[in-house]
Protein backbone atom coordinates (compact mmCIF):
# COMPACT_ATOMS: atom_id res chain seq x y z
CA UNK A 1 0.00 0.00 0.00
CA UNK A 2 2.66 2.52 0.98
CA UNK A 3 6.40 2.50 0.39
CA UNK A 4 7.36 3.14 4.10
CA UNK A 5 5.30 4.02 7.49
CA UNK A 6 6.13 4.87 10.84
CA UNK A 7 3.35 4.83 13.67
CA UNK A 8 4.32 6.63 16.89
CA UNK A 9 1.87 6.13 19.83
CA UNK A 10 1.06 9.31 21.89
CA UNK A 11 0.14 10.10 25.11
CA UNK A 12 -3.43 10.08 26.43
CA UNK A 13 -4.08 13.44 27.07
CA UNK A 14 -7.51 13.49 29.25
CA UNK A 15 -9.64 10.68 27.32
CA UNK A 16 -9.73 7.42 26.74
CA UNK A 17 -8.64 7.79 22.98
CA UNK A 18 -4.67 7.11 22.47
CA UNK A 19 -3.58 8.91 19.07
CA UNK A 20 -1.47 8.00 16.73
CA UNK A 21 1.22 9.82 14.17
CA UNK A 22 1.64 8.52 10.84
CA UNK A 23 4.54 9.28 8.75
CA UNK A 24 4.68 8.02 5.50
CA UNK A 25 7.31 7.44 2.31
CA UNK A 26 6.47 6.97 -1.30
CA UNK A 27 2.57 6.59 -3.14
CA UNK A 28 -0.18 6.80 -0.72
CA UNK A 29 -3.51 5.45 -2.46
CA UNK A 30 -5.77 7.93 -3.31
CA UNK A 31 -9.65 6.51 -2.61
CA UNK A 32 -12.04 8.43 -3.59
CA UNK A 33 -14.68 8.31 -0.50
CA UNK A 34 -13.28 6.34 3.06
CA UNK A 35 -15.36 3.56 4.15
CA UNK A 36 -17.49 4.37 7.02
CA UNK A 37 -19.51 2.07 9.46
CA UNK A 38 -23.14 3.32 10.63
CA UNK A 39 -24.67 0.59 13.35
CA UNK A 40 -28.01 1.02 12.00
CA UNK A 41 -26.93 -1.40 8.75
CA UNK A 42 -26.54 -4.56 11.15
CA UNK A 43 -30.38 -4.40 11.13
CA UNK A 44 -30.42 -4.94 7.65
CA UNK A 45 -30.49 -8.24 5.86
CA UNK A 46 -28.24 -7.51 3.38
CA UNK A 47 -25.86 -6.30 5.72
CA UNK A 48 -22.95 -8.95 5.36
CA UNK A 49 -22.79 -9.17 1.84
CA UNK A 50 -22.67 -5.85 1.27
CA UNK A 51 -19.59 -5.45 3.63
CA UNK A 52 -17.95 -8.83 1.78
CA UNK A 53 -18.65 -6.49 -2.05
CA UNK A 54 -17.05 -4.05 -0.73
CA UNK A 55 -13.81 -5.16 0.79
CA UNK A 56 -14.10 -7.42 -2.42
CA UNK A 57 -13.98 -4.17 -4.07
CA UNK A 58 -10.96 -2.49 -1.80
CA UNK A 59 -8.91 -5.66 -2.69
CA UNK A 60 -8.71 -4.82 -5.94
CA UNK A 61 -8.27 -1.30 -5.82
CA UNK A 62 -5.64 -2.29 -3.60
CA UNK A 63 -3.47 -4.74 -6.05
CA UNK A 64 -4.18 -2.25 -8.88
CA UNK A 65 -1.59 -0.16 -6.53
CA UNK A 66 0.61 -2.96 -5.63
CA UNK A 67 0.28 -6.16 -7.09
CA UNK A 68 2.88 -7.52 -5.44
CA UNK A 69 1.50 -7.10 -1.88
CA UNK A 70 -1.20 -9.56 -2.51
CA UNK A 71 1.40 -12.21 -4.09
Amino acid sequence: MVGNMKVMYLSRTGSDHAHLLLHTEGPVPNFSKPFRFLKFWTESDDFTEVIKEDIVRLKEELFKVNPSANN
